[in-house]
């Protein structure tokens, strides 16, 4: 399979290989830069699962170079898609918040996206949120005031675990 076929399926499988042999010290980092552009496609994905798997390995390409951050911040809505969609299933992709804040890709002019997420009338995706408070506070996505003012949004899901 290619790491540029139609298919994200195959793409996926391809990339998931290449990535393997890269961290194995098997294939070249320099090698696959060239297909980077074919990754963009998987960091909009329509399918949950690639999407999910894609933001996945953003960090590990963007250390090895094969990713330009720009590019990858112009997909980031696809990001918050999942994060938005982040049910138990896609629970991880929330662990990707530290590392992809540290890194650059999410930043201070994402607070509103987060605020909302923080807001949100699904639990689940609300629960997550407030799980990262404190990383995107340490990460200064957040202020400490802005947490302050929707701190009705985490009463309402205390309230609300209560009751089940």
């Amino acid at each position: 399979s290619s790491l540029c076929g139609d298919d994200n399926e195959d793409k996926l499988e391809a990339w998931r290989t290449a990535i393997d042999l890269i961290n194995k010290g098997k294939l070249e980092a320099e090698k696959v830069k060239n297909s980077a552009i074919c990754y963009y496609s998987l960091l909009s994905a329509k399918d949950m699962r690639i999407l999910s798997w894609a933001w996945e390995n953003v960090e590990v390409l963007l250390d090895k170079k094969i990713l330009d951050i720009d590019e990858v911040k112009r997909l980031k809505r696809y990001l918050f898609k999942l994060l938005k969609y982040a049910s138990w299933v896609f629970s991880e992709v929330w662990d990707l918040v530290d590392g992809l804040a540290s890194k650059g890709v999410i930043a201070r002019e994402d607070a509103e996206k987060f605020i909302s997420l923080l807001k949100s009338h699904d639990e689940d995706v609300s629960s997550y949120a407030w799980e990262y408070v404190t990383v995107l506070l340490d990460k200064k996505i957040l202020k400490p005031e802005e947490v302050f003012g929707i701190k009705d949004a985490f009463f309402q899901l205390l309230i609300t675990d209560d009751e089940k």
